[in-house]
């Protein structure tokens, strides 16, 4: 068993946190509907709002329903807030917390950079939700590089590898290669380092697992060391809600499973087994 570095001890602390991200979503949603100005920002910033409520339930062990529709909402904000910055001058159809309507897209610089496509990757992977996946997956790069949150070539690889196992004719193993080489330290600005050494390249030795052949047990090893660092990592601020789960490594264990069936042979706090199971009805 994995256990989750963080206990939390007031836990009606965090449902009334989950509340009232559930009391202000009709008023985000209202503006973004609206197109006002500034709806493409209240897009972005949801995205963040609806995984911090996405793990805050996780804690909290809401109901399975409730959990989900967090994740969903994660989802949803994500493949819209990337759809809008793709499909510039485009209208199209979206549907954020039941409500189905258009939005023109247009050129932006924030909340679109290589960080926040991968939540929202992420949600689209362990919900197996193909549309957004495919809405995420056709991103051109320049929509990373014209982000206010500058990217380096390895943020730009790992985007690239994750892209490449849903479109076009790719060898996986080419594209795990150039995130490899591209993630050289002296490449990486030295504040990040910690990250990607904790959080990103374990990923990298996860999917090689995955995409390689009879490899459940590595596979399973791998997710080990991979969460070992991720607790290692997140331990240090208990109150960063990212690290009260691991999206990431949630949504490899769903990849595996599906693209394998390949499962968890051992627990952990950081990742339902109900959802890598896909064992939820949408």
């Amino acid at each position: 068993m994995i256990a989750r570095h963080y206990k939390a001890k007031k836990i009606a602390v965090i449902i009334k946190a989950i509340e009232g991200f559930d009391k202000r979503l009709p008023t985000g949603v209202n503006t973004i509907k609206a197109q006002a100005p500034n709806s493409q920002e209240v897009l972005g910033r949801n995205i963040q709002k609806a995984l911090k409520a996405f793990a805050e339930s996780v804690l909290a062990e809401q109901p399975h329903e409730s959990v989900l529709r967090y994740l969903i909402l994660l989802k949803e904000f994500g493949a819209a807030n990337f759809a809008y910055a793709s499909r510039k001058g485009e209208t199209f159809a979206v549907t954020i917390n039941g409500e189905s309507f258009e939005l023109t897209g247009a050129a932006t610089s924030v909340y679109v950079d290589t960080n926040t496509w991968e939540k929202a990757f992420y949600s689209a992977l362990v919900l197996r939700d193909g549309a957004a996946i495919e809405t995420l997956a056709l991103v051109d790069e320049t929509v990373f590089t014209h982000a206010n949150i500058k990217c380096d070539q390895f943020d730009l690889a790992l985007v690239q590898m994750f892209q490449g196992l849903f479109i076009g004719d790719v060898d996986v193993g080419d594209l795990l290669e150039n995130a490899l080489l591209a993630a050289d330290p002296d490449k990486i600005d030295s504040g990040r380092r910690p990250y990607v050494s904790h959080i990103l390249l374990p990923l990298l030795s996860v999917y090689r697992c995955i995409y390689s052949p009879d490899a459940e047990n590595e596979f399973n090893e791998a997710m080990r060391a991979a969460l070992e660092k991720h607790k290692a990592y997140w331990k240090k601020d208990n109150y960063e809600i990212r690290g009260w789960i691991s999206l990431p490594l949630m949504a490899a264990a769903a990849h595996a499973y599906d693209q394998k069936g390949y499962q968890l042979n051992f627990e952990t706090d950081y990742i339902p087994n109900w959802l890598v199971t896909r064992d939820f009805t949408l």
